[in-house]
């Protein structure tokens, strides 16, 4: 038990987890949830990796400037299609983040001196 305590707090500490609610308040489009996942989660991935801050990603800023003048702007509009290109710039923007450890984490070929 003690060691599945300790896996679940691991888990819900880390960028995977806040990433999770990030991607769950985009889903149900709830602007007062995404502002403090979104936070949350930069601070996460900033924790493990020393890059700018994601909020300052082209993708993400102009999604966030989309969400906020659909949602704010002098004739407020549908944000539909707002909240679906934040997914998209984050989920973008999170493969890239994490694509150089990921490839690092790939298997050796079992043969390679064989033929291909």
């Amino acid at each position: 038990r003690a060691r599945r305590a300790r896996r679940q707090e691991l888990y819900l500490a880390s960028e995977a987890w806040a990433y999770r609610q990030l991607g769950k308040a985009i889903s149900e489009k709830d602007y007062a949830a995404m502002l403090p996942a979104l936070d949350l989660w930069v601070a996460r991935a900033r924790s493990t990796d020393p890059r700018p801050d994601p909020r300052t990603d082209p993708a993400v800023d102009a999604a966030l400037s989309e969400l906020g003048a659909a949602r704010y702007g002098l004739v407020p509009t549908d944000d539909g299609a707002a909240w679906r290109h934040l997914g998209k710039a984050l989920r973008g923007l999170r493969d890239r983040r994490s694509g150089p450890r990921r490839a690092a984490q790939t298997l050796p070929p079992l043969n390679p001196m064989g033929p291909h």
